[in-house]
């Protein structure tokens, strides 16, 4: 189906390009204040709280997260456990867990992409989080 041309002068639309314009801008709002979302939507898909994951026992050291949960979402990361006894696990888990912990959030889920070179902690992070998240939803 070919679509008509619409002709855009800037200080004089068409009566119709305006007419879309304004729907586009009515729908938007609709969506920004969740006039579009269902009941559950708008809850979020986790109970509030404060869940600890289990810990993760990697070939490195063992990894346990906390998830802080508001509103439905997940709001903070806090890492209880790292690999820290040696320094280079210290290095990797002092640059990966925060790019984890960001991810995680972003993403509101334990599924984050795997960091380069951190791929063992980056395993037990999500294996501990996953947990604390299977806990926010029961």
């Amino acid at each position: 189906m070919k679509m008509p041309a619409m002709t855009f002068h800037p200080k004089k639309l068409q009566a119709t390009t305006r007419g879309r314009i304004a729907g586009l801008g009515a729908a938007l709002t609709l969506l920004a204040i969740g006039g579009l979302a269902s009941p559950a939507e708008s809850r979020g898909r986790y109970n509030d709280g404060e869940y600890v994951g289990e810990p993760a026992d990697t070939e490195w050291g063992t990894v346990q997260i906390k998830a802080l949960v508001h509103d439905g979402a997940l709001t903070d990361v806090q890492i209880l456990q790292y690999p820290a006894h040696r320094r280079r696990s210290a290095e990797i888990s002092n640059w990966a867990l925060p790019i984890l912990r960001s991810e995680a959030i972003r993403e509101q889920s334990a599924r984050v992409d795997m960091v380069s070179s951190a791929t063992v902690t980056a395993d037990g992070f999500q294996q501990s989080l996953a947990s604390a998240l299977q806990r926010a939803t029961q």
